[in-house]
């Protein structure tokens, strides 16, 4: 009987006390019994670090911890663990986030059975941490449009994210020597998906529920960060974009210019815009004028 490939569940986690047991469990239970887990902790604050200590005594050979003593940040974060990583396919999953019981099977499933299929996502019912109801489901719009079904690294650098990456399943194959761009301290996660794709093939949608998204109020896309700083991390990403995959600079530009308009009202706009130039690219100055002349200048008026 053929073995089922190893599966590392990939977790970054901070101050998740009221949680982490949560995910924890929701991973443990899964019908996939070949997994393993890496966790990475960024110093938390609170008792998040000696309950994975105790979830290490009892799981000893699933379940491996890097416990920083010092915060380092998102990227560094993930960057501690991902080496650490060991499986045919990576799943990536938040420290107060839960998987349902069949994601990994499925996932295996499709990826072994689609070759040409890089990455892998799915629908997650997003849920008000306080009270537990379903606030939405994360492949809907605003607007309750669905999203995009799959795409090629093209589609996600013109696009961004249009998947939820808590639900990601990925070939490790395709990982990108040297793993998140330390360049990128907060949003290095959009840059690292592009570079997944780089290697070929696409990111597909399967039509399931497989994960519940916690929403409260320290989440990083309630609580954002003051001065636009994913929204720099983001420019900056485009920046290496359009040094590492010149072939795409239209779509970066594309997104580019649909980052300048969403910040174009604020008051430190030109100091944003600056920031975003710290990385050094010759034509980059020239680029946001121009984008600003054309997209945000007139807009203005």
């Amino acid at each position: 009987m053929k073995s089922k490939p190893l599966v590392s569940v990939f977790i970054t986690t901070y101050n998740h006390e009221s949680f982490i047991s949560d995910c924890l469990d929701s991973i443990l239970t899964q019908d996939y019994e070949n997994f393993e887990i890496i966790v990475g902790d960024d110093a938390s604050t609170d008792n998040n670090q000696e309950i994975l200590l105790e979830y290490k005594d009892r799981y000893p050979n699933i379940i491996k911890l890097v416990l920083h003593e010092k915060n380092i940040g998102i990227t560094n974060n993930c960057n501690s663990i991902l080496p650490l990583c060991n499986g045919r396919y990576i799943a990536s999953i938040g420290g107060d986030d839960q998987m349902l019981p069949d994601k990994l099977s499925i996932q295996v499933e499709y990826l072994e059975n689609n070759e040409h299929c890089n990455m892998c996502f799915h629908n997650l019912e997003a849920f008000d941490s306080d009270t537990d109801n379903i606030l939405y489901y994360t492949h809907f719009d605003g607007n309750g449009k669905r999203k995009r079904d799959s795409g090629t690294i093209k589609d996600a650098i013109k696009e961004g994210v249009f998947f939820s990456p808590i639900s990601l399943m990925m070939r490790a194959v395709n990982l990108p020597q040297g793993g998140f761009d330390e360049r990128i301290p907060m949003a290095s996660d959009w840059l690292f998906y592009v570079d997944v794709l780089s290697k070929g093939g696409s990111v597909e949608y399967i039509d399931n529920i497989l994960g519940r998204y916690r929403r409260s109020s320290n989440s990083i896309t309630i609580n954002r960060p003051d001065g636009f700083r994913l929204e720099v991390d983001i420019l900056n990403s485009i920046n290496i974009i359009m040094i590492r995959y010149p072939e795409f600079t239209k779509e970066a530009l594309y997104r580019y210019g649909q980052m300048l308009f969403k910040m174009r009202k604020h008051k430190n706009y030109f100091d944003f815009v600056k920031s975003s130039l710290k990385l050094g690219f010759h034509l980059k100055g020239f680029i946001a004028y121009m984008l600003y002349i054309i997209s945000v200048g007139r807009i203005q008026k």
